[in-house]
């Protein structure tokens, strides 16, 4: 775990991971405002261009595991 003693909120950013931390790294905030610029700017393009297609392909998971039961292979 990330820890470090000194608050974003009163004492700035030290960093993008601090920052992402403080920000992005909770659960309880998973459904609030998410930084994409910067996941985007810490983990680079190609990785923080993959976060809108991890959601999609979570959907279309969920969809399938709550709908097997309606489906029939014929």
């Amino acid at each position: 775990v990330y820890t470090y003693k000194n608050s974003i909120r009163t004492h700035g950013a030290e960093n993008h991971r601090h920052l992402l931390y403080e920000c992005w790294a909770w659960w309880g905030v998973w459904y609030k405002y998410q930084p994409l610029d910067l996941i985007r700017r810490y983990f680079g393009e190609k990785i923080g261009m993959l976060f809108p297609a991890a959601l999609v392909g979570l959907l279309v998971f969920l969809y399938g595991v709550f709908t097997l039961d309606h489906c029939q292979v014929r």
